[in-house]
């Protein structure tokens, strides 16, 4: 899902959002019922205010010895910050 998303615009139509669901075989009649759930959308709004409220704000946030490196796009720049936090 995550993939399809990130090839699609920001705010999507929900057709759009069904039909991605059903290009990678989800549950459509489920899915479709966790999209109206108020109790799940409740559950994701707070899930979100608590990751902001610690200070991520996007993917990939990653995080060693408690620094977070938002802008971390390779392998190279992720082992070269734990190699110099391990150094420390």
């Amino acid at each position: 899902m995550e993939t399809h998303l990130k090839k699609s615009p920001v705010n999507l139509e929900q057709e759009q959002i069904l039909s991605i669901a059903q290009e990678i075989d989800l549950d459509i009649y489920q899915f479709s019922s966790d999209m109206q759930d108020s109790t799940i959308y409740e559950e994701i709004i707070q899930n979100f205010k608590h990751i902001n409220d610690l200070g991520f704000y996007g993917t990939p946030t990653i995080v060693i010895n408690n620094r977070k490196m938002f802008d971390a796009f390779s392998e190279t720049e992720i082992e070269n910050a734990i190699v110099r936090e391990l150094s420390k």
